[in-house]
């Protein structure tokens, strides 16, 4: 998770839902990784150096519900249906 939405305690938690997942929301000063990621793999392409990659460290994690990763699963079930729906489907948009 990065950026400022990452900080939003519901996405961490619905992630975790939807996953089955625990995650771990990341540190408030290193959400604006963009620019501090694309600088760091810049500048390893640039000299050859490996990417490290910093421990999670002791953030805590948030464990899945698993009343809610079955709410997750039937929206993305219902979803991915819509999608075959659609497939080899011509959509017009009346103007």
């Amino acid at each position: 998770m990065a950026g400022g939405g990452a900080l939003a305690p519901s996405l961490a938690s619905d992630l975790a839902d939807a996953t089955g997942r625990v995650t771990r929301p990341p540190d408030p000063s290193l959400t604006d990784s963009s620019a501090i990621g694309a600088a760091i793999v810049a500048a390893a392409g640039l000299t050859g150096a490996p990417l490290a990659v910093r421990p999670a460290g002791e953030r805590a994690g948030l464990t899945p519900d698993r009343s809610r990763s079955a709410w997750w699963e039937s929206h993305a079930e219902r979803h991915e249906a819509a999608v075959a729906g659609q497939v080899g489907r011509r959509v017009t948009v009346s103007r």
